[in-house]
């Protein structure tokens, strides 16, 4: 993991479990609450990529604990995405940081090929 990603999910970790942690010495009851707010952010940064990668014949999109490659052959388009597709887009979106939305269009194989 990067420095980046380390910096982003402590950040996150901060905002999000830290108070439902401190609530929980409050709330005894509540520690269900702290530790689902963990997992959560655990699991939503672990899908979010990091950065994308350009080579000679794939992109490759950078996740925090694994990597995607997609070949160029069964991509139709990619374009920059604007704020909105960082946040809501029909289909499948990766934005590395809400200013660096990509929209990537697969080819689809025609209905009658």
């Amino acid at each position: 993991m990067d420095a980046g990603g380390r910096g982003s999910l402590l950040a996150f970790l901060a905002l999000t479990a830290l108070p439902a942690i401190i609530a929980a010495f409050f709330v005894p009851s509540a520690w269900w609450v702290a530790v689902l707010v963990i997992v959560t952010t655990f699991l939503i940064w672990l899908i979010l990529p990091s950065r994308y990668e350009l080579y000679s014949e794939r992109l490759r999109l950078v996740f925090p604990a694994f990597t995607w490659d997609i070949g160029f052959d069964s991509i139709e388009a990619i374009q920059p995405g604007s704020l909105a597709n960082a946040f809501a887009y029909w289909g499948v979106r990766f934005a590395a940081a809400p200013g660096q939305a990509v929209v990537i269009r697969r080819k689809r194989p025609s209905f009658w090929a």
